[in-house]
């Protein structure tokens, strides 16, 4: 039998939040859940300001960096 314990997580509850979990999950090792995910909500106890005030431009960021870092590597690694 095989179980998916994948519903039970934070980072699975939107599509949104599922298609950027993918797109990370492509990098490797990148934890994507513990820096972004598992803050959204999270306050910080002396200033009760939001751990990520900008949650849909921190996200775009993210996907910006994963796709754009291996082009530019590449491209520093092959050029001639």
């Amino acid at each position: 039998m095989v179980y998916s314990f994948s519903i039970f997580q934070d980072a699975f509850d939107t599509f949104f939040l599922t298609l950027v979990k993918v797109i990370v999950m492509t990098v490797g090792e990148l934890d994507y859940t513990t820096m972004l995910v598992d803050s959204l909500e999270q306050k910080d106890p002396v200033s009760h300001a939001h751990l990520v005030p900008y949650r849909e431009s921190s996200f775009i960021f993210l996907c910006l960096f994963i796709f754009a870092m291996p082009i530019v590597l590449m491209n520093l690694l092959v050029r001639k």
